[in-house]
């Protein structure tokens, strides 16, 4: 399948371009693309003018598509206009992100849209990983790994994600 790593945000919470920002020495941006391409699914990133460092550090790493950047959902109507009926979308902001992820929600993907969630005590938390399809189906994955629920969108979400050591801290 088709995985689209979502990379055109203004990151304007973070303060500058987060998906260039390294968590534990490796950028918010190959994360999400290592993660897609080992588990064996063509990745292809999402960029746009909100982001002109990460657009060219993308254009040198990776196969990409330029976006309007005017939202998550635009970017990805954008998107289905131009490529495959049903694909991956992956957030560039998840420090926890592995291929095992991507596999594990993909391996119960059965057509349709689906998003993925974790639950955190009395809600769900939405990961950034979702299949969107322009067919009228929709279903829930939800995952076991609280780690997901993480995203880092202000520089104390990235020290927060620097400090954790295992599941119990979350």
């Amino acid at each position: 399948m088709l995985g689209i790593v979502m990379a055109g945000g203004k990151s304007s919470r973070f303060g500058k371009e987060k998906m260039l920002v390294k968590f534990r020495g490796e950028r918010l941006i190959d994360i999400a693309c290592r993660s897609v391409m080992e588990s064996r699914n063509k990745c292809l990133v999402a960029v746009s003018n909100n982001a002109p460092e990460t657009q060219k550090y993308v254009k040198e790493h990776y196969d990409y598509i330029e976006t309007p950047g005017e939202g998550y959902c635009f970017d990805v109507s954008f998107i289905m206009k131009n490529f495959e009926k049903s694909f991956l979308t992956v957030s560039s902001d998840l420090p926890f992100l592995k291929p095992s992820h991507i596999e594990e929600f993909l391996s119960s993907y059965h057509g349709g849209s689906m998003s993925g969630m974790v639950k955190r005590k009395n809600y769900f938390l939405y990961t950034g990983i979702n299949v969107v399809s322009d067919r009228n189906i929709h279903s829930i994955y939800i995952f076991n790994d609280y780690l997901l629920g993480i995203n880092i969108n202000t520089v104390e979400d990235l020290r927060y994600a620097e400090s954790l050591e295992n599941l119990s801290s979350f």
